[in-house]
């Protein structure tokens, strides 16, 4: 689990430990999600939790001018 947490933001990326559903997921959602909050000068993380996965986005009141 420590591997995946390396590479969890990455393009494409769907763990080791991915479980059978009936719609497989592309791996792009968290690396979509990263570039749009990075973009926003935000932050997302993921939270420390026994099951699932749970992550914190923080986005800045003013906007981020470049």
């Amino acid at each position: 689990m420590a591997a995946d947490k390396a590479k969890l933001f990455d393009p494409f990326y769907r763990g080791d430990g991915v479980y059978e559903s009936l719609v497989s997921g592309s791996g792009l959602g968290l690396s979509i999600a990263r570039e749009y909050v990075d973009a926003h000068g935000g932050e997302i993380i993921l939270l420390p939790t026994e099951r699932g996965a749970h992550f914190r986005v923080s986005l800045p009141l003013k906007a981020v001018t470049s």
